[in-house]
């Protein structure tokens, strides 16, 4: 075993937020959504990158984590109207009973995560290695996930269009995943495939929420009959990816990029709420070294029928249904002014305007607009960009 290098260290990240609701026709209005909530985290990891033995080469990493928690007292002005302005079923009667039973609760919380990581690079020749790689990660919820009382459209820029509420109760996802990838290349060609394995245990999602003044809150203040709970649930993710690339000539190559990810509920029959379908992007490029470059690149994306039915429930949208496949077309260059340090870089993207959906993209909030409420996100149409650098 030859000598590696070593490393350790500190790290740390401190956060508070405050966030409140007003009314700009309403001035007495307010919601208070965050009230000095603290999310403090604080790290210490060694990690070691060396050989191990003839053509071995390992790298491993430990981490710790100490999360705490905590936020005030909240409150809000439906919840202070007089008692007789309201009567259960109201919802100033469900907001007061939503503050007053968030208030009650022990809001100081401490999470203890520990992460691993090994991952061992096999070296087969000069042209091709083959990486082995296991990982256990955690992730404490986000003061969103847990410190969100009253139902509202804040979901940590999920952008699904639901209405949330957070638990304080919830539990840190720990994942565990399993890689294993080939990196082969020669002096004209390269392929680096990969394939995965992720098992999440507790991981965080929004799931219907059964709170009777949570529904009230969100039916009749926010038109949303069925809002969600940030729960844990388990989940898998799986799938491969690959880059790879081959040189014609000096002055002209190919690469393209392959993907496919999988993931699904493990407690119920459900998909994951934004995954994408398989996709690939091949780029066809000219570069004489000297002056001036162009390509074409085509992106391409399958029909994604693996919806999430949970996050994506609207009967009054096909949101529930698959999202349809497309491909786009992007013409890009760029021209190096000789002896001035200058650069422009010119392009066209979506060069036929096609019109499209990406399915990652979010549902739309926004009344009179030409897209409906709630329903998907167009893809962005032909789109022209032009960029003058220089260095000196």
């Amino acid at each position: 075993m030859d000598d590696g290098i070593i490393g350790f260290g500190v790290d740390g990240h401190l956060a508070e937020h405050n966030a409140t609701v007003g009314d700009p026709d309403f001035d007495p209005f307010f919601v208070n959504n965050f009230v000095n909530s603290q999310t403090d985290n604080i790290g210490i990891f060694a990690e070691f990158r060396g050989l191990i033995a003839q053509n071995i080469n390992l790298e491993a990493g430990l981490r710790y984590d100490h999360v705490k928690m905590s936020t005030d007292d909240i409150d809000a002005f439906p919840a202070n109207l007089e008692p007789q302005a309201s009567t259960s079923g109201t919802p100033p009667f469900a907001v007061r009973q939503l503050r007053n039973a968030f208030n009650a609760l022990d809001r100081s919380i401490s999470d203890d995560n520990f992460d691993a990581v090994v991952k061992f690079d096999y070296v087969i020749s000069g042209e091709t290695n083959i990486e082995l790689g296991f990982a256990r990660k955690t992730r404490s919820p986000s003061y969103i996930e847990r410190f969100m009382w009253i139902p509202l459209e804040v979901n940590a820029g999920l952008g699904d269009g639901n209405n949330y509420v957070g638990d304080v109760e919830l539990k840190p996802e720990v994942s565990y995943q399993f890689e294993l990838g080939l990196n082969w290349g020669i002096q004209h060609a390269y392929m680096s495939p990969r394939v995965y394995y992720r098992t999440v245990d507790d991981f965080i999602q929004g799931v219907p929420a059964t709170n009777m003044f949570v529904r009230a809150v969100s039916t009749n203040a926010n038109g949303d009959p069925n809002p969600l709970v940030f729960a844990n649930v388990d989940a898998e993710f799986y799938g491969f990816d690959t880059m790879f690339g081959y040189e014609f000539t000096e002055d002209w190559s190919i690469d393209g990029i392959m993907s496919y990810t999988r993931g699904k509920r493990r407690d119920i029959d459900d998909d994951l709420f934004r995954i994408a379908p398989f996709n690939t992007r091949l780029t066809l490029a000219y570069d004489d070294d000297r002056n001036w470059g162009a390509s074409v690149e085509g992106v391409l994306y399958a029909k994604q029928s693996k919806i999430s039915q949970t996050i994506t429930a609207n009967s009054t949208s096909g949101n529930t249904g698959p999202v349809s496949g497309y491909a786009l077309l992007n013409l890009h260059g760029y021209y190096n002014f000789p002896n001035s340090g200058m650069s422009l870089q010119l392009g066209i993207d979506n060069l036929f305007d096609n019109h499209y959906v990406d399915p990652l993209s979010g549902f739309n909030r926004v009344i009179g607009s030409d897209v409906p409420v709630g329903s998907r996100l167009p893809g962005r149409g032909i789109n022209f960009f032009a960029n003058l650098s220089a260095k000196w």
